[in-house]
């Protein structure tokens, strides 16, 4: 007997494997899951804004692949577990924390000009420019 059973995951919501069309839609939906699960910022906007526009915006996107609107119920389902507790409240930190990071206090302002005046792509990269080499963007 599994202790942690019921505190996991359901697999995710797919369009069944009958045809090629459905597989790949099934794919889509993992995808599109996956790539959610990593940007937890958007996930929470998603649920946050209610099934209603998510299947309104999922079905303009996914028009061509005919997809059923009991698995768009389904994924978004799945969503509102990826979620959590008070969607609201993680994302209302969440932005917070991204506009001033609690490590620059009263410096945000001037840490977002300097971040976005400097080339940092061209300095983190490994093997590019050092710090001394980068150049004000114009």
């Amino acid at each position: 007997m599994d202790e942690f059973s019921g505190s996991r995951l359901p697999d995710l919501p797919n369009a069944g494997y009958s045809t090629r069309a459905e597989k790949a839609l099934s794919d889509t939906v993992m995808t599109f899951i996956r790539a959610l699960e990593r940007d937890r910022i958007v996930l929470l906007k998603i649920v946050i804004d209610g099934p209603q526009k998510f299947k309104s915006v999922c079905g303009k996107r996914w028009r061509g692949a005919r997809v059923p609107s009991e698995l768009l119920d389904a994924v978004f389902g799945y969503l509102q577990l990826l979620a959590g507790d008070n969607p609201r409240g993680q994302y209302e930190r969440l932005t917070q924390m991204q506009v001033a990071p609690p490590w620059i206090g009263d410096n945000a302002s001037n840490y977002a000009k300097v971040r976005d005046s400097l080339e940092f792509v061209a300095a983190v990269n490994a093997g590019s420019k050092s710090t001394r080499d980068l150049r004000r963007k114009r």
